[in-house]
């Protein structure tokens, strides 16, 4: 667990807000969980991995303004996460100018190395000043750096098994190669069926699941199949079946890549380093 994530841990236990420098990021509900799933991939794309040394250099931040600049895809989905997760909507008093439509750009040149980016109607300013990215939200001006810690807080605070440790190339297609072959004809159920899990084993109603942090959900629906997947293997094991079964409430403690490599001789064999 990185840094981060232990500090924010009680925050997110308890399903409330993480507060960074005088900025709220709201945990998702499970009704926005589907705008949310398919706009956080632009906080995590891996930079390294696209060969050009000028976008390597650069940070994440001025990395994203000008893919916000060159791609109308990226700007919706970045406006759907600042929207949902600081709670940054259209606001007349932020348009500035009545013939433009809402969450356009709009581009201040200040000199040859620096502008301000502006997304009409929305309390958010972009900037790169000579060639440092900065950010302002609700009025609170923040780093590239405060931009990766907000990065991070908002994918730990989500999405469960997030794991922002660095990686070899190597480590990577292990991992991925993995669980290709470990989910290979399985059929990943949809946020709909998950919905009819946890309303037919809990006493929650539609509209309380709906208003859900969408973390505490999947963890609520993976406790359900955990304990009918111990129930039913107990069952197999008075029946003589030899089976190693993980308590469904008291799991052993192990690292999420333990299932990967049996030991550290097999893990060395694979890769040389993460």
């Amino acid at each position: 667990m990185g840094a981060i994530a232990k500090d924010i841990s009680i925050n997110v236990g308890l399903g409330i807000p993480v507060e960074y420098k005088g900025l709220k990021v709201f945990p998702i509900k499970v009704r926005d969980f589907l705008k949310f799933s398919d706009s956080y991939g632009i906080l995590d794309i891996d930079k390294s991995s696209i060969g050009n040394v000028e976008v390597i250099k650069m940070s994440y931040l001025e990395y994203l303004i000008y893919l916000i600049l060159g791609n109308n895809e990226i700007k919706q989905k970045f406006i759907n996460i600042i929207d949902l997760c600081f709670g940054i909507a259209y606001d007349e008093e932020f348009k500035n100018k009545t013939d433009i439509p809402q969450d356009e750009l709009l581009i201040e040149n200040i000199d040859e190395n620096s502008f301000n980016l502006y997304i009409n109607g929305r309390n958010i300013c972009l900037m790169i000043k000579k060639n440092k990215a900065r950010i302002v939200l609700n009025n609170k001006e923040l780093s590239a750096s405060d931009f990766d810690n907000l990065r991070k807080i908002i994918l730990y605070q989500n999405i469960e098994g997030y794991d922002d440790r660095p990686m070899s190339n190597d480590f990577k297609r292990i991992v991925t190669d993995y669980f290709a072959l470990k989910n290979k004809g399985i059929k990943n159920p949809t946020l709909e069926y998950k919905v009819g899990v946890v309303l037919s084993s809990s006493g929650y109603t539609h509209e309380k699941i709906m208003d859900m942090p969408y973390r505490l959900f999947e963890i609520t629906f993976n406790t359900i199949v955990s304990k009918y997947d111990y129930i039913v293997n107990m069952i197999a094991v008075t029946q003589g079946a030899k089976i190693d079964i993980d308590h469904w409430v008291y799991k052993k403690d192990k690292d999420i890549y333990d299932d990967i490599f049996s030991d550290a001789n097999e893990y060395a064999k694979q890769f040389t380093s993460i």
